[in-house]
């Protein structure tokens, strides 16, 4: 009887990798590490009976996503790009079914990390060096080899300033070099990342990094070709052009209504592989998937109406996964200057009724940045181990007011708020919250509306971006709230860190705090232990203090689906998707 995995923490746990080799399907074989300073690793076929799948199986996809930003893996920014950019393209390491099925779906698996365009690896402790092996048998879908230097162009693309990319900072402070060229002072060139020979690849770190092979699933660390980039520019995404190394290949791409892909013929595991095709429609709108996936015209639905959620979890139809995920809300530091208005705000917004009344999927209240899931060195769930950090300093400076409680909370936001109008706030101007367009989206939005306009008295207006050009435009400022969900491709708080302050790659708010950056540098750099985490605690408490509360977190997202007439699906909690290459009827 397979086991059912209900509890996050035991997903999270598998994910310290020092072996490839794990089946795309139940029964897993996992490689067994080496003592001493070189870790070795070897991966093997993938093995799985899709016996009944055929090349008649076509599946239609809904994941609650408009346009996607870009589908180029340097530029992209989030879960919805990465969802379907996963099917189409590999990184040295990939996720791969493991025998543990997920909450309750039997039609689904969990998930780990295991080579991927990698065959094999070796780790020098003394140099910090990777040392991967490619296999054989990989090749673009144009027939043309995958070779090493197709990785090198793709992280120094990475890593270069005049990319832009949102994810430059990535390897900072991990591979060799990356911070000082993300900062303009190396060249791209000189990034730790060589080509030994066309099926050879060297990766120096900088620093001992125990997430590094988890981190090399991550899209940005793709391999790309230079030649078809050069060649098309821009439209290189385009499903004409678009050349993938993974299962799948974009045949079709009708902007703002879907992206069609159809098996790579070229990919090493092609016999194996599902679906002939997998559709991917385009659409943010919940209610007209839902309706779609209730007609039977899809397969699948994620990001489902809230006010059926509860009813669909109930009967069995929907399921509600973990996610190493939080919804935050950036409160820009440029028209919001004062920061007790964004303490009051942080203080004012009622977390418990959103994850209750609004999203009502199985999220959790957020009490800090670090969502549930992440762990720190003695695999202590991080939540747990620091408590509610976003009110700590608040409660020690304001010891009259229980903060544990949300009447406590309102009674110090209101405080707050008006010392901060009787030293020149404008109480009387309103805030503007952008959120990129979908349903939930909107409810969340209008519930905060509604508290900071009851509690506070002030007067907010929502306005929806597309998904496409969301994050380009709140990176602009301008904003006073803006809605922004994250999540990262390995377990460890410095991966949200990394995305604050003067250097974050998503600091959207305009805070700067030195010491912050100095703090977020130094634990980037230290061995993983108790005083790495004394630090990491730190860290988080800098940006809940005095000229802080930039960002609000809002609460722990969780993954809510509805699933019929598929089965070998798996899902991976760390990276927030569900992979279909391998998926039956």
């Amino acid at each position: 009887m397979k086991k059912v995995i209900s509890l996050f923490l035991a997903l999270v746990l598998c994910l310290s990798v020092t072996a490839c080799g794990s089946k795309a399907a139940p029964e897993s074989d996992t490689g067994k590490t080496d003592a001493g300073t070189t870790d070795t690793a070897k991966g093997e076929e993938q093995d799985k009976d899709t016996s009944g799948s055929g090349d008649e199986l076509a599946i239609d996809v809904a994941l609650g996503y408009s346009e996607p930003h870009s589908m180029d893996p340097t530029l992209a920014t989030g879960a919805d790009q990465f969802e379907i950019l996963f099917h189409m393209s590999e990184g040295l390491m990939k996720f791969a079914a493991i025998e543990d099925t997920v909450n309750g779906n039997d039609n689904q698996y969990s998930s780990e990390v295991v080579c991927g365009q990698a065959e094999s690896y070796e780790f020098d402790e003394a140099s910090l060096t990777y040392t991967f092996h490619l296999r054989d048998d990989i090749f673009w879908s144009d027939g043309e080899k995958v070779t090493a230097d197709n990785f090198v162009y793709a992280w120094q693309r990475l890593v270069d300033p005049k990319t832009a990319a949102s994810n430059g900072t990535l390897l900072n402070n991990i591979v060799k070099n990356a911070t000082a060229i993300s900062e303009g002072t190396m060249e791209p060139s000189e990034l730790g990342i060589a080509a030994v020979d066309e099926k050879t690849l060297t990766v120096t770190l900088e620093n001992s990094c125990s997430y590094f092979l988890d981190m090399c699933t991550h899209y940005g660390l793709y391999p790309l070709r230079q030649d078809v980039i050069e060649a098309n520019g821009d439209t290189w995404t385009e499903a004409e052009t678009f050349i993938s190394n993974g299962a799948y290949v974009m045949t079709d791409w009708v902007h703002d209504s879907y992206i069609e892909l159809t098996k790579n013929e070229k990919y090493y595991d092609y016999a194996n592989l599902g679906p002939s095709k997998i559709t991917f429609h385009l659409s943010d709108s919940e209610t007209s998937n839902m309706a779609a996936y209730q007609s039977g015209e899809y397969n699948f639905v994620s990001g489902i109406p809230t006010d059926q959620i509860e009813s669909l979890i109930a009967s069995g139809d929907a399921y509600s996964n973990p996610r190493l995920n939080v919804t935050y809300l950036y409160l820009n530091c440029e028209t919001i200057p004062d920061w007790r208005v964004r303490a009051a705000i942080t203080l004012a917004i009622d977390k418990e009724n959103l994850v209750t009344n609004v999203t009502q999927d199985g999220s959790t209240a957020a009490t800090g940045l670090i969502p549930n899931g992440v762990t720190n060195s003695e695999n202590k769930v991080w939540t747990d181990a620091v408590g509610e950090v976003m009110y700590a300093w608040l409660q020690e400076k304001y010891p009259d007011y229980d903060l544990s409680t949300y009447s406590g909370r309102c009674e110090l936001a209101k405080v707050l708020y008006d010392e901060a109008v009787a030293d020149g706030w404008d109480g009387s101007a309103t805030m503007e919250y952008k959120f990129n367009t979908s349903d939930t989206n909107k409810a969340v939005a209008e519930a905060v509306q509604s508290d900071l306009s009851g509690i506070l008295e002030a007067k907010v207006t929502l306005g929806n971006i597309d998904s496409a050009g969301y994050t380009d435009t709140i990176s602009k400022g301008g904003f006073h709230l803006a809605r922004l969900g994250y999540g990262i491709t390995f377990n460890d708080a410095i991966g949200y860190y990394q995305l604050f302050g003067t250097n974050g790659n998503f600091e959207y708010s305009g805070w700067s705090d030195a010491n912050y950056d100095k703090l977020v540098e130094q634990a980037s750099t230290m061995q993983n232990g108790p005083e790495r985490d004394k630090v990491l605690e730190e860290i988080e408490q800098i940006m809940y203090s005095e000229n802080g509360f930039s960002v609000c977190p809002l609460y722990y997202a969780s993954y809510v689906y509805c699933m019929k007439d598929l089965q070998n699906t798996f899902y991976s909690a760390i990276s927030n998707l569900t992979y279909f290459g391998y998926a039956t009827k």
